[in-house]
């Protein structure tokens, strides 16, 4: 990254992480803060894709062929059962 007093910001270069590349310094610890912090969002970004996409598909498929398709077999308690144990 360019030095951010410069004026222009921009990437400048890439490099390989690794073990060796993260101290166990503050700077490290920020730096792999950074690191988590932007692979957290482009996920985020690729799942909200994948689920439009999904969704696009889904409303495309005919409802009666929805209903013949397998079930999860996850059951959502109700209010009354949310706080007993689960089988």
């Amino acid at each position: 990254m360019s030095n951010p007093q410069s004026g222009k910001r921009e990437v400048l270069a890439i490099s390989v992480l690794s073990r060796k590349l993260i101290t166990f310094d503050i700077e490290g610890v920020r730096t792999f803060l950074e690191i988590a912090s932007i692979a957290h969002r482009e996920v985020a970004k690729l799942c909200k894709e994948s689920e439009a996409k999904a969704l696009e598909v889904g409303k495309g498929l005919p409802v009666d062929a929805l209903y013949s398709r397998a079930r999860s077999r996850l059951i959502t308690p109700g209010p009354e059962d949310a706080e007993k144990a689960r089988k």
